[in-house]
């Protein structure tokens, strides 16, 4: 249907005209008291009340004094939020001061909000700093889940990158009492770069360091390794003996670590982003414990790691772990030419089950031994 087609819209017994004849009622007078309900028809009439208020001045005041009392219902239509940021974009100090009095109590509303959350972040951008934090105190509240929903955590960033000490020192004070609880959720991983890249060295410090006095419950939860490998890549700037204590905080807890659906990722960053220092540490734990070196080529998460540190392994321990690893083969091998019942076919699914995690681990060690002739012949496996 063509917009020539399209049928009036009535409106509290009267006629609205249709699209291409909209233009005749510019000048009518019930333009300011329909404007809040022909807003939030469609994208057209939207804005079509937008450019009014931008190019005829004449209407504003009656305009925004019309909108003010349907602002929360405005803010959450599709096409209304759209005229709401274009009156928030003029910068008068006076009525954004009017709109953040009428949204008083609903900010963590708006924000969730499929739309209204473009209200809220606009109004973040054109606020003052006192009134930024009027806005801060209400979205962050005592909820420690103050990442909820993609729109929340764009009004987050939105908060965070206005850069005024107050508001951020608060954010990262928040993130700090809630660090652990925060590594299950997606959309703080999301914003970790822009989040720290922007606070305070003070703060920035003070999160490092919960993080290493909580490494085995963030390098668990879903998202926490991101967080733990975000401060092991961005040494820039950083003092060494911070980064130094991550690796420190992983002492003992390698080898469960590297075992665990998620810690494995933590593990396997520290070895590939740390210095030769800090990367021999995580793999003289796991070396200096041969059954370890054995069990987490065996396991579908560890043989990971074990992947990892090969190329950083003396050729003596290269030599056990292919010579164990080969030994189960046989073990294998062995149990499948046995009676077969019921029992040992389980045992033999089970033990299919692992070696096809090990049985890479073979070919790599077999590779490197191929490749590097100073490994050729000097296995001296007892």
């Amino acid at each position: 249907m063509n917009k020539s087609d399209s049928p009036p819209i009535l409106i509290n017994g009267g006629v609205i005209p249709n699209e291409d004849c909209f233009s005749e009622i510019i000048n009518d007078e019930k333009l300011c008291e329909l404007a809040p309900i022909i807003a939030k028809v469609n994208s057209f009439y939207s804005r079509k009340i937008q450019g009014i208020y931008k190019d005829m001045p004449e209407f504003n005041e009656k305009l925004f004094d019309a909108i003010i009392p349907n602002l929360l219902d405005i803010s959450t239509s599709k096409y209304g939020n759209y005229l709401i940021r274009e009156i928030l974009a003029f910068k008068e100090k006076t009525k954004v001061g009017r709109i953040l009095s009428k949204l008083k109590g609903h900010i963590k509303e708006l924000a969730k909000d499929e739309w209204g959350t473009f209200v809220i972040q606009e109004l973040i951008n054109n606020v003052d700093e006192e009134q930024l934090e009027e806005i801060f105190d209400e979205f962050i509240g005592n909820d420690d889940k103050i990442f909820n929903s993609e729109n929340e955590k764009r009004v987050f960033l939105e908060l965070f990158l206005r850069q005024v000490k107050n508001v951020n020192d608060k954010i990262c004070e928040k993130i700090l009492n809630s660090l652990v609880t925060l590594c299950n959720n997606n959309y703080f991983r999301m914003s970790i770069e822009t989040l720290f890249i922007n606070s305070s060295d003070n703060y920035y410090d003070l999160i490092l360091l919960k993080c290493c006095n909580y490494i085995y419950e963030i390098s668990i939860r879903k998202y926490g390794h991101f967080l733990i490998s975000f401060f092991i890549q961005n040494k820039k700037g950083r003092n060494i003996n911070l980064i130094n204590k991550i690796y420190e905080s992983f002492k003992g807890k390698v080898y469960n670590l590297s075992k665990e659906e998620f810690g494995t990722y933590a593990i396997q960053d520290a070895i590939e982003f740390g210095n030769p220092i800090q990367r021999n540490q995580i793999i003289e734990e796991i070396k200096n414990n041969k059954f370890e070196l054995v069990s987490l080529a065996k396991h579908k998460k560890g043989k990971f790691v074990i992947q990892k540190i090969l190329i950083y392994l003396d050729r003596g321990t290269l030599g056990h772990l292919l010579y164990k690893l080969n030994e189960e083969i046989h073990e294998i091998k062995k149990s499948k030419n046995k009676d077969d019942n019921k029992n040992n076919n389980n045992n033999n699914n089970n033990n299919k089950d692992y070696s096809k995690y090990f049985k890479d681990i073979i070919s790599d060690i077999q590779a490197i031994f191929n490749n590097k002739s100073r490994y050729k012949n000097e296995l001296n496996i007892k």
